[in-house]
């Protein structure tokens, strides 16, 4: 009885039992505790808002990229503008130009945005090679979407690869949807580019009014965007996929195993084990 009684005793004195405001004295204060639990929400914030801003620069950005791609090649689309422009200009001599057949042909530089979509794709769809639309579109987009795809892998580096490459098709599908609904002409006034010419400056070719050039290359940014979006898409996942293990990789070339400690969440959060760096028990 008087055992039992004993031990009942040393069990309440275990569960009353607290530590000593001394026995640990390395133990945060709670100050400092709360200090670093604000901190690390900011970052959770700035991490969050980083994010958000590469993603939305990408998407505003690819109708750029895809002028830009564009623009260079304006040459081979010479005849089909110059069709257009003499259309604008009556007094444009047309002598030692090939004029614009097929889908540009019934034209008129008046028509609508929504005309020029139509005619501008069937007219590429016959007129533009494989090679020509791969270099022109679809390496751009994936150079663009890899370089994002980088970006976002470093900036989400405490998370799962797996979670990070989720936002691949989503990315996708928004960027496709807003940029489609939002994309439009942008209908400046008065100047003109020139276009024959391998720098597109004058001295050489013929000048084409912005009302024609900004729906020309409206037409064609809608018709390459859903590719465009598809390859960016694709190089997007690629890299968040990839990002991360080459990342792994030059770090074990740079750092030594003892210095690994300090980002072992760069294997920790794909659930890998920090190699070389493991710490003695004793």
């Amino acid at each position: 009885m008087n055992s039992s009684g004993t031990l009942d005793a040393q069990l309440q004195d275990l569960n009353n039992w607290q530590y000593e405001k001394d026995v640990f004295p390395l133990v945060a204060p709670t100050r400092l505790l709360n200090t670093w639990k604000l901190i690390e929400a900011w970052l959770r914030i700035l991490q969050l808002l980083a994010l958000l801003s590469v993603l939305i620069w990408s998407m505003l950005f690819l109708p750029d990229l895809l002028r830009i791609a564009i623009r260079p090649n304006l040459d081979q689309h010479a005849p089909a503008l110059r069709h257009l422009q003499s259309a604008t200009d009556q007094n444009t001599p047309n002598a030692g130009m090939e004029t614009a057949s097929g889908p540009l042909q019934d034209l008129k530089p008046e028509d609508s945005a929504e005309d020029y979509c139509t005619s501008v794709s069937e007219y590429l769809t016959h007129s533009r090679t494989t090679y020509d639309f791969l270099v022109s579109v679809c390496l751009p987009a994936i150079s663009l979407g890899s370089t994002v795809g980088v970006l976002v892998s470093w900036i989400c580096l405490p998370a799962s690869r797996w979670r990070i490459f989720g936002l691949g098709p989503f990315v996708g599908a928004w960027t496709f949807g807003w940029l489609r609904l939002t994309t439009a002409v942008q209908h400046r006034s008065g100047g003109s580019i020139w276009v024959g010419t391998g720098d597109l400056t004058p001295g050489g070719g013929f000048p084409i009014d912005y009302s024609v050039y900004d729906k020309f290359m409206f037409a064609c940014t809608v018709n390459d965007l859903p590719a465009a979006t598809l390859s960016m898409t694709l190089g997007l996942m690629a890299a968040i996929w990839f990002a991360r293990p080459i990342t792994r990789f030059v770090m074990r070339l740079l750092l030594p195993p003892a210095t690994r400690w300090h980002i072992a969440w760069l294997w920790t959060a794909d659930g890998l084990r920090v190699p070389g760096a493991q710490r003695s028990s004793s």
